[in-house]
């Protein structure tokens, strides 16, 4: 029976720790925990909020030790910001500031992440805290954690889980806004972008083209400017509207300088990629046509090049070498003096004149840049040399001068008289001329069936005194057949088939030079200028396209 008593005892005094661990844990949910969350969750909910609004702001436009990193030219150029300004190539990107959307904000933002995200880890600080706090209390006090330590768990880890909620919908509240406007406005300035790179390409379209550079003949679509402050000689290799500015863009060195190709370059000094070269005044701001004179040694193609020049009357120079070139010629055609050869193997540097327009039907007052090349006649008849002419590859159109006392039927009725003499006639037949550049012209993928070709006849004062021409008139259709009557009927069909228009032109040199002259010697450039459309002069004589396909 004392067993049973001892056993009975036992099980009452299991019975009433057990009752009073339930009281003792109905007291502690109904007079601390219940309470205690009830007070402790919303404010420490609304904590949080207000530290992530707080941190927000200090991120963003506090003190400098609450602002994260500034993004600074050095940043942009370096490439520490790699989608910012993507980088072409081996080309260093440009020393600039970039627009605050594309560059800082993305910085903002990020730091504004990262603090929020260290700011709703420190909400947990008191629970990592209260863990050995209670372990603690266990081992010395031998209270159980059902007494102590799961109300204070759940009060602890309710504010925690209140605070970092809390850090979130406010971190939510302020930054999606924020994201719908920063979209909005990065739309907007990506379409202003966008419309001012789009009308850059259509001014820069309607020029013709890009520039071109003097020295290497290569296009330029993408010159590279120096910047205009005073003390800065950085080079800005792309001035197009983007992340370092949409309508202007500011220099490393706080210069204000304006994007797209076309206003730049009517305000910057600019020069090309390929050979450092500094670009003409006006490049890149005026229409450009470059047209290479070909021709066999002694076919007349440095006296056409002067003699049209002189017809077309009130020009410009940008160069003091085309204004001696220039001035010479004049004198030359003038005084009726003898040309002197040009040199062989000196690669020659392009003539270019300033020239008033007009385009189409406009107004005459816009001005356009005319490129003439004049090599020697032996780079047309050697492979290698004719290889060598860069200016080939990026020809608006081409003057091929073919001198008549070269054509089977003329050189046959003159052979032996004064008349051939008086002509010089060229020292190679044009057929072959013709047919060596079409096939330098290919090899070097020159899209020749885009291009127009005008097809000089010259030395006509003196074809008037052969019988084989002596029906011969300027008319476009007249000059074709009569040259493939003549024996040249396979260049005839070949200029035809190879390039995309064919201008036929009578000329003289000698007497052509004077405005209103029918057998007008800047007639050929007259109607490779008219192709692009643009007319030269101040009373302009459009010339009728002989034959164009």
């Amino acid at each position: 029976m004392e067993r049973v008593g001892i056993v009975v005892l036992a099980i009452l005094a299991g019975a009433g720790v057990l009752i009073g661990y339930y009281l003792l844990a109905e007291l502690a949910v109904g007079y601390f925990v219940w309470p205690a969350v009830l007070l402790l969750v919303p404010a420490a909910a609304a904590a949080g909020a207000l530290a992530a609004a707080g941190t927000t702001v200090l991120t963003v436009s506090g003190p400098r030790g609450h602002r994260p990193v500034t993004v600074t030219p050095a940043m942009v150029s370096t490439g520490e910001i790699p989608l910012l300004v993507p980088r072409r190539g081996t080309i260093p990107r440009d020393h600039a500031w970039p627009a605050y959307l594309p560059g800082q904000a993305q910085v903002d933002l990020w730091a504004v992440a990262g603090k929020l995200v260290r700011l709703s880890r420190g909400g947990w600080y008191p629970v990592r805290r209260v863990a050995p706090l209670i372990r603690e209390l266990h081992e010395r006090v031998q209270l159980t954690l059902a007494v102590v330590g799961w109300p204070l768990a759940a009060v602890v880890l309710g504010g925690a889980l209140a605070w970092s909620a809390g850090v979130v919908l406010g971190g939510i509240a302020l930054l999606v806004p924020a994201l719908l406007l920063l979209g909005a406005l990065e739309a907007l300035r990506l379409a202003v972008a966008g419309g001012a790179r789009r009308l850059d390409a259509v001014v820069r379209s309607r020029l013709g083209g890009p520039a071109g550079c003097q020295e290497c003949y290569r296009p330029v679509p993408l010159p590279w400017f120096r910047c205009s402050g005073p003390d800065c000689d950085r080079t800005h290799r792309d001035l197009r509207p983007g992340a370092l500015g949409a309508w202007w863009r500011r220099c490393g060195c706080g210069q204000l300088l304006p994007t797209t190709v076309f206003r730049a370059a009517r305000r910057l000094g600019h020069y090309c990629p390929a050979c450092s070269a500094d670009l003409r005044e006006h490049a890149a701001t005026i229409p450009e046509v470059r047209v290479p004179v070909i021709g066999a040694v002694s076919a007349g193609k440095t006296r056409l090049t002067f003699a049209a020049l002189l017809e077309l009357g009130d020009v410009e120079f940008d160069d003091e070498a085309s204004r001696r070139v220039f001035d010479e010629g004049a004198r030359i055609i003038r005084e009726r003096a003898e040309t002197s050869k040009t040199a062989a193997g000196h690669f020659p540097a392009a003539v270019t004149v300033r020239l008033r327009v007009r385009r189409g039907f406009g107004q005459l007052g816009e001005h356009a840049y005319l490129h003439l090349f004049d090599a020697a006649g032996e780079f047309y008849q050697d492979w290698d040399e004719n290889a060598a002419l860069s200016f080939l590859d990026n020809a608006t159109g081409l003057v091929f001068v073919l001198d008549p006392f070269t054509v089977p039927a003329v050189l046959a009725e003159t052979a032996g008289q004064e008349v051939l003499g008086r002509a010089h006639p060229a020292t190679r037949d044009a057929e072959a001329t013709y047919q060596l550049t079409v096939q330098r012209l290919r090899l070097f993928r020159v899209p020749i069936d885009r291009l127009p070709l005008a097809v000089a006849v010259v030395k006509a004062d003196l074809l008037t005194e052969v019988a084989a021409a002596a029906d011969l008139t300027p008319d476009g259709t007249a000059i074709r057949d009569w040259l493939a009557e003549a024996g040249l009927d396979n260049l005839v069909l070949a200029a035809d088939r190879d390039f995309g228009a064919v201008g036929y032109f009578l000329v003289s040199s000698l007497e052509g030079w004077t405005p209103g002259h029918p057998l007008s010697a800047a007639a050929p450039l007259r109607w490779l200028m008219a192709r692009r459309g643009l007319t030269p002069g101040e009373d302009p004589v459009i010339p009728e396209e002989p034959e164009v396909r």
